[in-house]
């Protein structure tokens, strides 16, 4: 089942649609928006809107002392309006609402509006996620449930910084502090998605500890323990200041642990040869990188190997992306161990 947060938003609008002519009076808004009991009136046309009516443009007019009946809606309208595409993902609206700093979109679809979504009904929805995913934290939520009955932008912001926080806390491997699997497979698929929409490259790299078994059963868990941590931290460090391509790794690159000694690193807007040099300069940072004990490995040093595949350039799925980096790291394994391959070089070799 997908992420409410992926879904389009138009799933949530209000499709019946007031419209009101823009020489249509305050009072005959009002009225309208009072006896259909909604927050909101567009003016204009669907295929042709001039400004949205709002409560808040409502309470704006009383606080100036007007009459009703004789001001005009198009003086005190909100003139400018932001309208979406139906196709635009839930989280991607409340974004644009902080932002903006508006409390309704209206949703067009072929040229004409469609429906309207509320801040309201959104941050809403947004509860039932929290209930969904972190049932247990009873006290998070009813602090969420106390700022969504606070209708302000600053209350908008504070929730969606609770509810990051608390989803980094259930998306993160303890031992190394990257992201774990169940992460990297959501923004994995959601990459994917966006690949697909927007047409660029994604590029995985598959990375595993060579002879991590060997290191374990001679040193101990503990001592295998610390070296995951060790690379966790060379991973995370890369991710946060080494250079890719002349730029900073940017934040869209997910780097998580998949699972025992197998770490994973999601590289959108990245084609396979980019995606081969970032993987070559991990490798070589964790080969610089003393670890104790490491002269007694079977190749004298610890080190990683790793397998870099491309979407949709090789994979045509989010399952095959997988498959394909994991049989390319399979082959760096085959040849030796501690080196780069690449999923092309291992199809040429059963040629």
């Amino acid at each position: 089942m997908k992420a409410i947060t992926e879904m389009p938003i138009g799933r949530w609008m209000v499709t019946e649609v007031f419209i009101l002519s823009k020489d249509a009076t305050v009072h005959e808004a009002v009225s309208l928006m009072s006896e259909k009991r909604v927050s909101s009136a567009l003016i204009g046309s669907k295929e042709k809107p001039l400004g949205i009516f709002t409560e808040r443009d409502a309470v704006r007019f009383v606080a100036k002392g007007k009459s009703a009946i004789d001001e005009k809606i198009k003086d005190h309208m909100t003139s400018g309006i932001i309208s979406v595409d139906e196709k635009m993902t839930f989280e991607e609206g409340i974004h644009l609402m902080i932002e903006k700093k508006i409390r309704h979109l209206p949703v067009i679809s072929k040229n004409k509006v469609v429906g309207i979504v509320s801040g309201n009904d959104l941050m809403k929805l947004r509860y039932e996620l929290l209930a969904e995913v972190f049932h247990n934290t009873r006290r998070e939520l009813d602090k969420t449930i106390k700022l969504l009955k606070k209708d302000s932008n600053q209350r908008m912001k504070t929730i969606l910084h609770e509810f990051e926080k608390m989803q980094t806390q259930a998306f993160t491997d303890s031992m190394t502090s990257l992201y774990n699997r169940r992460y990297f497979e959501n923004r994995l698929s959601e990459e994917i998605h966006r690949s697909d929409r927007y047409g660029y490259p994604v590029s995985l790299i598959f990375l595993d500890v060579d002879d991590f078994k060997y290191y374990n059963d001679k040193n101990g868990h503990q001592k295998g323990d610390y070296v995951l941590e060790g690379i966790g931290k060379i991973l995370k460090q890369f991710n946060e200041s080494e250079e890719h391509h002349n730029e900073k790794l940017r934040r869209s690159d997910i780097v998580a642990r998949y699972g025992g000694e197998e770490f994973v690193v999601i590289l959108p807007y990245t084609d396979y040869k980019e995606a081969l040099a970032v993987a070559e300069r991990i490798r070589k940072k964790i080969k610089e990188r003393v670890f104790e004990f490491e002269k007694e490995q079977p190749q004298g040093d610890l080190t990683i190997s790793a397998g870099v595949a491309s979407y949709p350039d090789m994979a045509k799925t989010e399952k095959e992306l997988v498959a394909f980096s994991d049989k390319a790291l399979y082959l760096a394994k085959k040849q030796g161990k501690n080196q780069v391959c690449c999923y092309l070089t291992a199809v040429n070799s059963k040629k």
